[in-house]
């Protein structure tokens, strides 16, 4: 992974961030692409979880940020707003 992190990856962090550095990768909204290059960068681990579906438990991703993740959050990071229409 490169130094510069895609609008997607940003997104990826701060969504991390904003849920205590933990959660189930559907809530945060995680692509793969994005989840599997922070992952390989070290920023995130992904581990296989049990969650409650309805009336049964089924296997789901879980993120969670590392100490690295926590770290590159803390320093320069910006958010990059994206190019295009705003979302409303």
């Amino acid at each position: 992974m490169s130094d510069q992190l895609t609008t997607a990856e940003h997104r990826l962090l701060w969504a991390l961030v904003a849920s205590g550095g933990e959660g189930f990768n559907d809530e945060l909204g995680a692509a793969k692409k994005p989840r599997d290059s922070l992952k390989r960068a070290g920023l995130v681990e992904v581990e296989t979880r049990k969650r409650q579906a309805r009336k049964k438990k089924v296997s789901a991703l879980y993120l969670q940020l590392t100490d690295a993740g926590w770290a590159r959050c803390n320093q320069n990071m910006v958010w990059h707003k994206p190019s295009g229409k705003a979302e409303r």
